[in-house]
């Protein structure tokens, strides 16, 4: 595994590194950036305040962080996903509007078109 950053703990790395083994993924990529929630909020985060701080967005801030979250891979269910995908406020967007797939599914095309070559 190669990193370019270091988390406080590699909790993170391990889990990321057992699950591309358990999929047989070739290479995955992921940023590792810390958290910046408290600066910009001056409280810690939690599931209560991540909720408090997206109800207080702008109806287009609202619909980035609905796109945002909704676009992400179906195996991606942080605890923070699982609860706004149960909020009456936070539906998900019309993503059928949207041409362009996520990076991810392209990696997993370029892999199957190699292998069957």
């Amino acid at each position: 595994m190669v990193r370019a950053g270091k988390a406080a703990t590699d909790e993170p790395g391990e889990t990321i590194r057992t699950w591309a083994i358990d999929k047989n993924a070739d290479v995955v990529v992921w940023t590792d950036l810390p958290s910046n929630f408290e600066r910009q909020r001056s409280k810690a985060f939690s599931l209560d305040e991540a909720r408090l701080h997206l109800q207080e967005l702008s109806p287009e801030g609202k619909a980035k962080a609905a796109e945002y979250i909704y676009r992400a891979p179906g195996f991606v269910l942080t605890p923070l996903r699982r609860r706004l995908q149960q909020e009456s406020w936070f539906a998900p967007p019309n993503l059928a509007r949207f041409e362009v797939p996520a990076p991810w599914v392209r990696v997993i095309n370029a892999r199957k078109i190699a292998k069957a070559q």
